[in-house]
């Protein structure tokens, strides 16, 4: 089988599937890329910085092209990818399935239409969830209400990675017999080969850190928008009579603020700023709890990353991969449920058995969702297509 697939740019969450895609017998694999993004220093406004995010893309170990971009600014929207050059992939490339990753860019369009046109079998994969607030306001909320079904009827198959992912596609019309599970998934063994060779550095943080004065350590890696709720848990740690930590891993409009908030309260607090996965995975191993507790979180791979380091997770009820990754290893809250949280933290600071218990869990829980075999899932799909 001859699969072609499109994607924004190489992300370290999914070129590793690409990678173990390439090894399989079954599949003759070639991705393209809408753009280089990731590959070069690129400014981001909420960072205030340059940044690349170019490790642990495994370029080397599957066939690609990034395709030439007539886009002014690919950082973001619908006009971030203009690439003419898929039409000239599709016919030369001449694949039996097309994957499109998302819908929101020019260049999906355009492969799904010549698709249909030229009678190609393809396969949708979004991470969209219904739950939690919008990211759009009504108009284009409700557009898309309209749009979707019918976009979605495209498709061969449809890929979902989690629960939540799998009810959105189902709400929108989507037959059970097109769905192709692809459990929400992180490069599991890179992270225990990493945490085998870094032994030493992170005793080295730990020292830093001053860890052992601490009754309990929660990280917070994530941008610092209001979206992503940090002053919840400033809230909540505030009122614990204990001696807990915050890692504060990431960037954003709400730092200063939030570092003023934590002096104001007595909340012990890190900045670590923005740090790219090498180092964070540093800050994983010193830590407890990992809090998720956003307005609305798809998929964040951050809470797959934690898990593989045995952190115990508490997270909003509208992360839509809650119910697969906290079962009973942490801790499910409503959005904004200061009181909710300060509850789950205090437990977990009070009941050490407890503590060992779901960070045992979460290793056990995560050791489930491999790339591995979410791409032993994906050709079993694709086998079904070729058989009906």
């Amino acid at each position: 089988m001859k699969l072609l697939v499109y994607a924004l740019h190489p992300i370290s969450y999914q070129t590793p599937i690409f990678k173990c895609l390439a090894s399989m017998v079954e599949l003759e694999l070639r991705v393209v890329f809408g753009s280089d993004l990731s590959l070069r220093e690129v400014y981001y406004e909420h960072l205030k910085a340059y940044i690349k995010f170019d490790e642990n893309l495994h370029l080397g170990s599957f066939n690609h092209k990034f395709l030439h971009n007539l886009a002014i600014d690919d950082r973001k929207g619908f006009f971030s990818r203009v690439n003419l050059g898929v039409i000239k992939e599709l016919l030369v490339y001449k694949p039996d399935f097309v994957m499109i990753h998302g819908y929101e860019t020019l260049t999906s369009w355009i492969m799904y239409v010549c698709c249909r046109l030229l009678q190609i079998k393809i396969i949708f994969r979004g991470e969209v969830v219904s739950e939690g607030k919008s990211y759009h306001r009504g108009l284009v909320k409700r557009v898309k209400e309209i749009i979707m079904p019918w976009y979605l009827r495209g498709y061969r198959r449809v890929v979902f990675s989690c629960h939540a992912n799998k009810n959105y596609f189902l709400t929108n019309n989507v037959p059970p017999s097109s769905l192709i599970s692809m459990p929400c998934s992180v490069d599991n063994t890179s992270i225990s080969d990493w945490k085998e060779s870094n032994i030493a550095r992170v005793a080295e943080l730990r020292t830093k850190l001053a860890i052992e004065n601490y009754d309990l350590v929660v990280m917070f890696p994530a941008r610092f928008e209001s979206r992503k709720r940090p002053f919840d848990l400033i809230s909540a740690v505030e009122k614990l009579d204990r001696k807990i930590l915050i890692l504060f891993c990431g960037d954003g409009p709400l730092r200063e603020t939030m570092e003023q908030e934590c002096d104001r309260s007595s909340v012990d607090a890190v900045f670590t700023g923005f740090i790219k996965q090498d180092e964070l995975f540093c800050y994983y191993s010193v830590s407890n709890v990992i809090t998720v507790i956003s307005d609305k979180d798809p998929s964040p791979k951050a809470l797959n990353e934690a898990l593989n380091f045995g952190l115990v997770p508490i997270i909003s009820d509208v992360v839509g991969t809650g119910a697969d990754l906290v079962v009973d290893n942490g801790f499910i809250i409503p959005v904004g449920d200061i009181t909710g949280l300060h509850s789950a933290l205090d437990q977990l600071v009070v009941d050490r058995i407890k503590l060992r218990i779901f960070s045992a869990r979460s290793i056990d829980i995560i050791s489930g969702y491999s790339i591995e075999q979410s791409c032993v899932n994906f050709i079993e799909g694709l086998n079904g297509v070729e058989a009906s």
